[in-house]
Order: C-alpha cells, then sequence, then structure tokens
C-alpha cells in the first residue's frame, strides 16, 4: 500500500473515498466533452468483479486528462495503477454527465464507503 504505517485501514479507505470523490467532482467540470463522454461510457460498464472498476476508470483519466496538482495524491493512494473494488453508480455517472461536481462528489464518497464497509 503507498500510505505510510501511521494510517489504519480505516483512515486509508476515507482518505481515498475523499480523493475519490474530489476526483469525481474535478472530472464534472474540468474534463473536455470528449473525454468526459469517454469516462462516462467506461463508467457505466466498469464493474468491480469482471473489469477495471470506478475507481481505476475514474483515476486513468485523471491521469491523463485532469489537474496535475492531484497526481502526486493519485500515486500515493492508489500506486501503480492499484483498484478498489467500486462499480459505478448509475447516480456517478448521471452527475458525470449533467456536469454536476456536488452530485458527482456525493455519488462518488457514497459508492467507495459502501464499499468498504
Amino acid at each position: 500500500d503507498g500510505l505510510a504505517a501511521p494510517f489504519t485501514r480505516t483512515v486509508r479507505m476515507r482518505l481515498r473515498a475523499l480523493l475519490f470523490a474530489a476526483a469525481a467532482a474535478q472530472a464534472a467540470v474540468q474534463l473536455n466533452q470528449a473525454a468526459l463522454d469517454q469516462l462516462t461510457g467506461r463508467l457505466a460498464a466498469a464493474t468491480g468483479d469482471g473489469g477495471p472498476g470506478a475507481v481505476h476508470e475514474l483515476v486513468d483519466t485523471l491521469r491523463v486528462h485532469g489537474d496535475d496538482r492531484l497526481h502526486p495524491l493519485l500515486e500515493v493512494l492508489w500506486p501503480d495503477g492499484a483498484d478498489d473494488p467500486v462499480t459505478a453508480s448509475a447516480a456517478l455517472v448521471q452527475a458525470l454527465t449533467d456536469r454536476d461536481p456536488g452530485a458527482a462528489f456525493d455519488a462518488a464518497f457514497s459508492a467507495l464507503m459502501e464499499e468498504s464497509g
């Protein structure tokens, strides 16, 4: 895991959920339309079991198209493309499609927190 030992598993999961939510909000407002369309298509097809999960899809897209200031955090929380087994919710896909950063934040945070228990 990319985070240092002082962080418990619960703290790491909450940090990941917060960053995933912030990344989703950023994607909603900063991605160009082509990148956003590609992301929402990939998220709609993403599953936690049969392929890359929603975290991988969103983080991968932001590594390519997002704000460079997030890259160091992405690398710490998801080193080497590590994924959390999160399935994209319809609410996340819709929030991104609507370019609604608040709804994207809420849907992404909820999805990751639900998966982590």
